[in-house]
């Protein structure tokens, strides 16, 4: 009988510490999603016809891989509607942060308005949009 519980317990202790690295693994490749994402765009005038905005964030991951969509909507007083689409990719701070080259685009002095939508998409799952508007 004794001899049954030396041959036991090795295994025992193996089976536990492999399903205890087979969990770790597990939250690796499918982690839990981040509770709070933020996203800033302040957009400024830097001509009479040039916008320029920038994009920051916090909260992501660290250094995750993210894919960026710009959508930019200019509405002339005439009627007619200017529309601009960027794709962009790049990887978050060890710490979690987004920081983006400044984006800039041309809008007319003649009442045009602006619309701008961001979205972000991380490769592990963290996404997050925000919308600005201006004249």
């Amino acid at each position: 009988m004794h001899d049954r519980v030396n041959t036991y317990a090795p295994r025992v202790v193996l089976l536990g510490a492999l399903l205890i690295i087979l969990w770790r693994v597990a939250m690796l490749l499918n982690p839990a999603p981040v509770a709070h994402l933020s996203l800033t765009f302040p957009c400024w005038r830097v001509s009479p016809i040039k916008e320029q905005c920038r994009l920051s964030g916090r909260g992501f991951r660290p250094d995750e891989h993210i894919h960026l969509v710009y959508a930019v909507l200019i509405h002339h007083p005439t009627g007619a509607d200017s529309h601009l689409g960027v794709r962009r990719s790049g990887a978050t701070t060890r710490t979690g942060g987004l920081g983006r080259p400044i984006l800039w685009f041309i809008s007319r002095t003649d009442g045009s308005r602006y619309a701008v939508d961001v979205s972000v998409t991380g490769d592990l799952g963290d996404q997050a949009t925000i919308h600005v508007t201006g004249a």
